[in-house]
């Protein structure tokens, strides 16, 4: 066992004892009634998956997660936390007043189907508050992010290894079983990344003919992402909906007017379908290097009221509003409810 995964094992070890024990809810009650102001956590979600869930490669990974951990989930920060909408979380810093009780707002990025389907039931019984943003050129269609058509290229095939030469040069990726598919999923997302938006969807053509799969099957599949009948029918019963792009590409690897054209895109199309306005942006992959202050302030100048990343921490009324940090919920429960605990503690 190397010392990277050792020290994964006592950490989570640790936070298991911490959680079981009584430990760490005794220190939220403490730590609630010492402090008098507090901040507020943005968590970030994607997909919420079920034992009926198939074609995906990212089981028991931060972005998928399954309903029975999501409601583990959902009924620990309702009975510790106070949870607020994005609405409230920004009125709040422009105001600049600290929030009367630890905080957290539920986000979700993308706008997945079962965000509805399994998601939304969950919520609705609880009477949460949650924001979803959306990337509207994929919604009621059968579209994927670019991300997820790597995964459907990955999972398709029938092929045991792969070659690409323009972005591995002479390597040899091993996909004979899902762990292997799994770590060439995101190595090959992670190259795709940094390289320009039109380039991107080039290479990931030559990826399903290498991997001798037919793209156009996608359309075959059952729909992933939302359609609008959906999103109306959530939105009139507490659920909020933000920007997230037109069609999810990494902004700073495309002209700044065609980021520009995403965003406004994206923007224009929620608010004609929900006749309200659309407040707040989340951009895709959200690291300080996917975003820039031209950007920031092309969000600012035509309406945003907040811009969300996936920068780690929590926010309080000192934070700026388009460079709101946002944290991933992990699992299991333990897991979960100790890194929450532990950012706001690192607050102070």
């Amino acid at each position: 066992m190397n010392n990277s995964l050792f020290k994964q094992k006592i950490k989570a070890l640790f936070y298991f004892l911490l959680f079981y024990s009584g430990i760490l809810h005794l220190c939220l009650m403490v730590f609630k009634k010492v402090k008098k102001e507090h901040s507020a956590a943005i968590l970030v979600y994607h997909r919420v998956v079920d034992d009926n869930t198939n074609e995906f490669l990212y089981k028991g990974a931060a972005i998928h997660h399954h309903i029975k951990d999501f409601k583990r989930e959902i009924l620990f920060i309702s009975k510790w936390f106070k949870i607020i909408s994005m609405d409230d979380l920004i009125s709040n810093i422009k105001n600049k007043k600290n929030f009367s009780a630890p905080s957290i707002a539920i986000t979700f990025d993308d706008g997945y189907r079962d965000n509805y389907t399994l998601a939304y039931p969950v919520l609705r019984q609880f009477g949460l508050a949650a924001t979803i943003y959306l990337v509207t050129g994929l919604l009621g269609t059968y579209k994927r992010t670019w991300l997820d058509e790597i995964e459907y290229a990955l999972l398709n095939t029938n092929a045991n290894c792969l070659t690409f030469p323009r972005l591995f040069e002479d390597e040899v990726l091993n996909i004979s079983s899902l762990e292997e598919k799994l770590n060439a999923n995101k190595k090959i997302g992670e190259a795709l990344k940094r390289i320009d938006n039109k380039k991107k969807w080039e290479l990931i053509c030559e990826l399903y003919n290498r991997l001798g799969v037919n793209r156009d099957s996608i359309t075959n599949q059952n729909r992933r992402m939302l359609n609008w009948e959906e999103i109306k029918e959530m939105s009139e019963n507490n659920i909020s909906f933000g920007a997230h792009t037109h069609s999810h590409p990494i902004l700073t690897q495309m002209s700044i007017e065609e980021a520009k054209q995403e965003i406004t895109t994206s923007k224009k199309i929620i608010e004609n379908e929900l006749h309200i306005s659309t407040d707040h942006f989340a951009f895709p992959n959200g690291t300080s290097i996917d975003f820039n202050e031209e950007l920031r302030q092309f969000c600012i100048d035509i309406g945003f009221k907040s811009v969300t990343t996936v920068e780690y921490g929590t926010n309080d009324m000192k934070s700026d509003p388009y460079s709101l940090k946002r944290d991933p919920p992990y699992t299991p429960l333990h897991m979960f409810a100790t890194e929450i605990v532990r950012l706001f503690w690192k607050k102070y």
